[in-house]
């Protein structure tokens, strides 16, 4: 089906507070500003140019590295220091999320730890060799396991297992435990969506699901495997990709060359091959939806976004939203929806909308609305626990050194907390 060429005059009355549909072209953008509640947290640093190193929030806290010494610390969502500055974890790139109140950390020279907030070690896995982040509770790793047939009393030999572990640092589901290779690398069982999470299988080097109980649900059979959404998963079985049910049965067949898109509003975005020009819309029986396009993204709460094919009637580098009947909201010039490293340029997080762009040091996030209207801006996290990371020049002229400020805002622009440098 063909999309109307014609723009629909589509206003959508929604609340302005955290909606992300359509809002007056002339609103006023919303920037982090600095208020007299904002708490202020001294970060040590030895550079002329300050640049504060910080995570999203994530179970109500963050993390935060001292420049100085390179170690990191955690505050809470007000301020309050709940661990100092004395961990080693390493590059922010490393360093893990809470969940449920703990955490997962690889300490050099001590091995794996579990601790809570406050810093306390909840329990020491001395055998383990690598772990993951916890995942809806549970993390994946590899642990050494003391093999008692080849193992003498001046000799012990050990193997190393992939084992899942809970939140106490037990190992579970033994059933599921595999013997793996020296230069194996961890593959992290993936979140559970519609009851089930893809769990990967060392020994017969595929994935399959499991259900919450560990047991397994889709046989280790298959080369890729996504998430589930909406009752459809994408998944890779004799080289091509197709979408199975949570039986396991291959409902759009596994013709796809290149990797297709999630499920969501009933619509998925598939590419005909390795090439661009070749994406498209599919309903959940596999039938396509719309005509071709340069890129295209998931659909949004009902909506999508797409750039017009260089063969189709619509102008390339225009971006178009529309629904589900093809119906068009808006067009959008110069508005990029797949960045040069491949990650989406939209993003749809807890009810908002986001423009979003790699950075170098930092990411760029902008609140918009689905006319492609900008709302907040000066972002470089999304909302975590009712807080984003942002960085603002609050430079008083164009002229002369910048001044920056880092911190994280609420969704109004208040400066919850502000990081400043020290001074000597």
């Amino acid at each position: 089906m063909k999309l109307y060429k014609l723009c629909l005059a589509i206003y959508l009355a929604y609340s302005v507070g955290c909606s992300v549909f359509a809002q007056q072209s002339n609103s006023k953008i919303v920037y982090p500003h600095l208020t007299s509640k904002t708490k202020t947290i001294t970060v040590e640093t030895t550079s002329s140019i300050f640049n504060p190193k910080f995570t999203d929030f994530s179970d109500g806290v963050a993390w935060v590295q001292n420049d100085v010494t390179k170690k990191w610390g955690v505050i809470d969502t007000i301020g309050n220091i709940l661990i100092d500055f004395t961990l080693p974890i390493g590059n922010i790139e490393d360093v893990p999320a809470f969940q449920q109140g703990v955490c997962p950390l690889s300490i050099p020279g001590k091995g794996y730890i579990i601790i809570n907030k406050s810093g306390k070690i909840v329990v020491r896995l001395q055998e383990t060799r690598k772990l993951s982040p916890f995942i809806d509770g549970i993390a994946t790793g590899f642990l050494s396991v003391k093999n008692p047939k080849k193992s003498t009393p001046l000799q012990p030999v050990y193997d190393i297992k992939a084992v899942f572990l809970n939140m106490k640092g037990q190992v579970i589901w033994t059933h599921l435990a595999t013997s793996i290779q020296p230069f194996d690398q961890l593959k992290p069982m993936r979140p559970f969506n519609n009851g089930l999470a893809a769990y990967y299988d060392y020994v017969k080097r595929k994935w399959g699901y499991i259900n919450k109980e560990g047991k397994i649900m889709i046989p280790a059979v298959l080369e890729e495997a996504k998430d589930f959404s909406e009752g459809l998963a994408a998944v890779k079985r004799d080289g091509k990709w197709g979408y199975i049910n949570t039986k396991g049965v291959m409902s759009i067949s596994n013709i796809f060359t290149k990797e297709p898109e999630n499920f969501s509003s009933g619509r998925a975005v598939v590419y005909k091959n390795q090439q661009k020009n070749n994406a498209c819309y599919i309903d959940t029986l596999g039938k396509i939806c719309t005509t071709d396009f340069y890129s295209a993204l998931s659909y949004i709460e009902g909506y999508a976004f797409a750039i017009g094919a260089l063969k189709d009637v619509f102008t390339p580098e225009v971006t178009y939203v529309f629904d589900k009947n093809n119906h068009i909201l808006c067009k959008l010039n110069d508005f990029a929806i797949q960045n040069s490293d491949g990650s989406p340029g939209v993003i749809f997080k807890d009810e908002i909308l986001y423009k979003y762009v790699p950075g170098f040091d930092r990411d760029d996030y902008k609140i918009i609305d689905f006319n492609g209207n900008t709302l907040m801006s000066g972002l470089t996290g999304t909302f975590n626990n009712g807080l984003a990371a942002f960085s603002v020049d609050i430079s008083e002229s164009n002229q002369g050194e910048r001044n920056y400020i880092f911190g994280f805002t609420d969704r109004e622009g208040n400066v919850v907390i502000q990081f400043k440098k020290n001074e000597f």
